[in-house]
This record gives C-alpha cells, sequence and structure tokens, in this order.
C-alpha cells in the first residue's frame, strides 16, 4: 500500500476529538492479522472512543520499541478553501484535517507495522494508537495507567511532526480550571468589605495578581536548553449583568515546567496559591502532564541520528515548543519526539503534509525497528 492511498483513507474519515474514532480505527486493525490486533473501546462523556495496539512479538523483550500516535484531530474551524476531508494532492502535497498532526505520522507507522508481518523483529515492537488527544487525552491516560510492557527499558517514538528533526525535550504541562464562588447582590449595595467577600470577579483579580508575582520569578529562572517556565491565564468567565455581583467567576491558566521542576511540588504551590484568596475555591486539574528530556548519550537518541544521517542525509535536533504525551509515556523508558510534516501546519486552515516526507519517516522507523 502506497502513502498516498492510504493517508487519503484516513483523511477522509472525520475524527474530530469531539467525535468517537470508531470508524478509523476500524479500518486500520482490518488492515492487520487479528491476533495482533487488540481494540479498546473508552467511555468518554456520552460517546465512546477507541485505543488500538498492534503487537509484534520479536526476538528478544530487553529493548521493546514503541510507537505512538493519536488517531484524532482539533475541531474544523477557520475558513478552509479545500475540503477538509478529501484529501486532494497539490504539488506534491495532500490537504485535510489532521494530515500533519498527526495521520501523516500514522501512516508512517502503519507502513512500518505493514512490512513488520510475518516477520521476527529485533526486539518486541508495539504501535499505540489513542484517541482525543486533540481534547482530553482520555487514550493516552489510559494507555499510561493500562498498558505495561514487560520492562521500562521501551524506547518510545511519538510521532508528532518534527519535520524528521529529532525532538529530545519538552516542558511539562498544568492546566487548571479555578472557580471562585461569592454571592449575588446589587451593585449598587457593594462596598470594599462586601467586593472582598461576595464578589468573585474581585477574588480572581486578587489570584491573578499573585499569578502576576508567580510570572515574575518564573522568568528570572532560565535553562539553557528550554528557556524559562512559564504561566498564562488563558480564559476567564464570569458576570452576569454591569449591575450585578457576581456570584461566580473561573479561569483557566496553562503553567509550563522545566524538566528540573517537581510537578507535583508546583501543582501544590498552585493550589495553596488558590486557597490564600478563599479557601472555597474550586480547582479542577484539566491537564497534568510531565516534562521530558532525552540525553545525547541515550541510545534512542544515538540510533535515531545514525538513522537519520544515513536515510535523511542529515541530523538535526530540537525541543519541542508545546507538550506531548512524552510526559506519559517516559516511565517505560527513554522518549523521542520524531516525526514527518512541519509542524507549523498543525492546527491551521488548509492543513497539509509533503507525500515525501511520510515515506522517509516510515524508512526512518522501520530502520529503528532492525535495531
Amino acid at each position: 500500500m502506497k502513502s498516498e492511498e492510504l493517508i487519503r483513507k484516513l483523511v477522509s474519515f472525520d475524527t474530530q476529538c469531539i467525535k468517537s474514532n470508531k470508524e478509523i480505527v476500524k479500518y486500520i486493525s482490518s488492515l492487520f492479522p487479528p491476533e495482533i490486533v487488540e481494540i479498546i473501546p473508552i467511555k468518554k462523556n456520552k460517546i465512546i472512543v477507541y485505543n488500538l495496539i498492534l503487537s509484534f512479538k520479536g526476538k528478544s523483550n530487553n529493548s521493546p520499541i514503541i510507537f505512538s500516535g493519536h488517531t484524532d484531530t482539533i475541531p474544523l474551524s477557520g475558513e478552509w478553501t479545500k475540503d477538509p476531508f478529501k484529501g486532494e494532492v497539490i504539488n506534491g502535497n495532500i490537504f485535510g484535517l489532521g494530515a500533519v498532526d498527526m495521520k501523516g505520522g500514522l501512516v508512517a507507522m502503519i507502513l512500518t507495522a505493514l512490512k513488520l508481518v510475518g516477520t521476527t523483529p529485533e526486539n518486541d515492537v508495539y504501535f499505540l494508537f489513542d484517541a482525543d488527544e486533540e481534547c482530553n487525552c482520555v487514550g493516552g491516560k489510559y494507555f499510561a495507567d493500562n498498558f505495561n510492557p514487560e520492562n521500562n527499558k521501551c524506547r518510545i517514538v511519538i510521532g508528532e511532526p518534527t519535520d524528521g528533526k529529532l525532538e529530545i525535550g519538552q516542558k511539562g504541562v498544568i492546566e487548571f480550571r479555578v472557580t471562585y464562588r461569592g454571592k449575588s447582590i446589587h451593585a449598587s449595595k457593594a462596598t470594599r468589605e462586601k467586593n472582598k467577600n461576595f464578589n468573585a470577579i474581585s477574588k480572581v483579580y486578587s489570584a491573578l495578581q499573585l499569578i502576576d508575582i508567580e510570572e515574575q520569578r518564573l522568568a528570572k529562572m532560565i535553562d539553557k536548553n528550554f528557556g524559562s517556565p512559564t504561566i498564562a491565564i488563558c480564559q476567564i468567565n464570569g458576570g452576569s449583568a454591569a449591575n450585578v455581583i457576581p456570584d461566580s467567576c473561573s479561569f483557566v491558566f496553562s503553567r509550563r515546567l522545566l524538566p528540573s521542576e517537581d510537578i507535583e511540588k508546583v501543582k501544590e504551590k498552585l493550589r495553596n496559591m488558590f486557597v490564600s484568596v478563599d479557601s472555597r475555591v474550586q480547582i479542577e486539574e484539566l491537564l497534568i502532564g510531565d516534562s521530558n528530556l532525552l540525553s545525547e548519550n541515550d541510545n534512542l537518541y544515538m540510533q535515531a541520528s545514525e538513522i537519520c544521517n544515513n536515510l535523511l542525509g542529515k541530523c538535526e535536533k530540537d525541543i519541542s515548543a508545546g507538550w506531548t504525551q512524552a510526559g506519559y509515556y517516559k516511565k517505560w523508558g527513554e522518549c523521542l519526539i520524531w516525526g514527518p510534516g512541519n509542524k507549523g501546519q498543525a492546527h491551521s486552515v488548509d492543513e497539509f503534509i509533503e507525500l515525501a516526507q511520510i515515506d522517509k519517516m516510515a524508512g526512518c522507523y522501520f530502520a529503528l525497528t532492525k535495531i
């Protein structure tokens, strides 16, 4: 099967993360012998989403390889000039929702898996295709909690788009929704004391002042590879009318962590910060994901860099600006973010990926299975 045929098929499936991915998982699984396929249904709110595992027993399980990819896309938005589910090919590029993030990476992995059918690789090889990475990561969390390789010396490749570069690291992430409650009263009756005790927006304002102080502290922490840890307010909701003191106000923030920071200690510090404003604060964890850093002396990096030099003609390393599920999976071993496509195309209108990159990455992945 050729990459163009396969990615056009994958793009044709509407796998927005707000919907089920049942049909794409059904299709991918149909390409393989049933004895190596495991489909896992997962309840997500009112729908069922599906994880997929392809397992190949190797000559050894000393250093298993795990290829990780997600089957979902972001929700469709913007003014597309191309049909997002047609898979139109222009000048060697294929257009479609999720083409680069990350159905191109999936195709490279599927092509690799198809080559392994009927063979015995050097080590055990697993392909973990998860659901809902773009919304709530329910599929990735399921794998992190329930998939148990026989040892923790795995080599894990996250197939997100990197232009073939070896992304050896990423910051961690903490995302909370913080909600303060108050008491609804007419604005004409407001006093400084009542605003402090009853105005939910005033409480959020106090919390944001604490965040601003914390942001100034973080800006002074500089890592040579990752820069500074950051914190950003991303959403605020509250208030119903211009003359009513609001009884509820919430905000969502994103805190990005250096690998040197302890994620549990940072969570505790943030919680204490918000409790200091009002002990009745409600804090909802939206996303908690660890950082990742692969050493250039690690086996996976050395193997991948040699493959890059041999098959791509060069080896470039980078640090991921975003977070990936390497933060979940690194507990199994060495994690590398390495996939086809320009990540600048991810989450964009008229998203596309170069077909040639998919084929090159499939070659790289297959070469790794021989080690």
